[in-house]
């Protein structure tokens, strides 16, 4: 996966994630990075790690506050000259407590959780975003987690959660076609925080994947470096990372390839024929990046593929019969397809 060239900025550097996604990037041919971490001894170890012909902006920042988020981009682009990959990794929970009921939540917590997990990732992308617009190529990335269908007992964080998987859709709405937003939703990941967690906490999380372990950030830096590539140009999509189960039980169709059982979902948007597939395997593999590439050199012709209208849209009749129609015009089939 090639990043040849590119110039990158990737909130919570500092962290194992961070310094994940980043060896990746190096090592797919980044010129210069931008890091930011509310942690002035993490961000210095990161810059530390670098080598030493990289192009390297570092400014310690909370980007859950607008000005100081707009302080780190202004700097980055003033030494960099440019962002062509924005990686919002920023995120987690802030509570004492892993698990807090939903009538225990206050207004305090909910508001630390959404600033937490949400309102970073909006005050970067909106920072570098028009950049990229200018130049006509971008690649966004933001990070949601497997809760973002719901988990009792994290009410605010799954919240949060979603609210970053739905945010990615409409900004890759908004963004294309030149520039790309996706989301990674991981699993329960192994992190400073989560290596001390109790062992029935992390049986609960890590039961809702196909493999009952903790995702390496290696894993899900794999992920995000895919979509950064140049290989990475689709959008608007929510992979997991360490794949879920909720995942699978949508009953997807099955593919056999390479010996190993996959689960596909093909997906065309109407209008930019931007065909995307949807991988959702039956077991672990240590290289998500490899199985999305391997999917994207499958044969497929977008003009030949299947009008989908989703369960709820086609009990409106006027959107019923205009997808009816579109499908009558193109010669392909209509399909109904289940809500996300």
């Amino acid at each position: 996966m090639s990043s040849q060239g590119r110039i990158a900025a990737v909130s919570g550097a500092g962290g194992p994630m961070g310094r994940a996604v980043i060896d990746r990037l190096v090592a797919g041919g980044i010129r210069g990075v931008a890091l930011t971490d509310i942690s002035s001894h993490r961000l210095d170890a990161a810059q530390s790690a670098l080598p030493r012909d990289l192009l390297v902006s570092a400014t310690r920042a909370d980007i859950t506050d607008q000005d100081q988020a707009r302080a780190f981009a202004d700097t980055a682009l003033a030494e960099l000259g440019q962002v062509d990959l924005l990686v919002n990794l920023v995120g987690g929970i802030r509570s004492a407590q892993l698990y807090t009921p939903f009538l225990e939540i206050d207004a305090a917590q909910w508001r630390s959780t959404l600033d937490l997990n949400l309102m970073g990732t909006i005050h970067l992308s909106q920072a570098f975003a028009p950049g990229m617009i200018a130049r006509g190529w971008g690649r966004i990335v933001n990070v949601s987690s497997i809760v973002f269908g719901g988990e009792a007992g994290q009410a605010d964080y799954a919240a949060a959660k979603a609210a970053v998987a739905s945010l990615t859709r409409s900004m890759a709405e908004e963004l294309a076609p030149h520039v790309t937003v996706n989301c990674v939703a991981p699993g329960l990941t192994r992190t400073s925080i989560t290596a001390n967690m109790p062992a029935d906490q992390a049986q609960r999380l890590t039961g809702k994947a196909f493999h009952p372990r903790m995702a390496e950030p290696e894993e899900v830096a794999d992920a995000i470096a895919f979509f950064l590539s140049e290989e990475g140009a689709r959008t608007g999509r929510a992979e997991d990372a360490l794949f879920s189960r909720r995942a699978y039980e949508r009953g997807m169709g099955a593919d056999e390839r390479g010996g190993q059982r996959r689960y596909v979902r093909e997906d065309v948007h109407p209008g930019r024929g931007v065909m995307v597939r949807r991988i959702e395997a039956a077991g672990h593999s240590s290289d998500l990046a490899a199985q999305l590439a391997e999917a994207e050199k499958g044969s497929f012709d977008p003009a030949k593929a299947p009008v989908q209208i989703r369960k709820t849209d086609a009990r409106s009749v006027s959107k019923y019969r205009a997808a009816k129609a579109e499908a009558a015009d193109r010669g392909v089939p209509l399909e109904i397809v289940a809500d996300d």
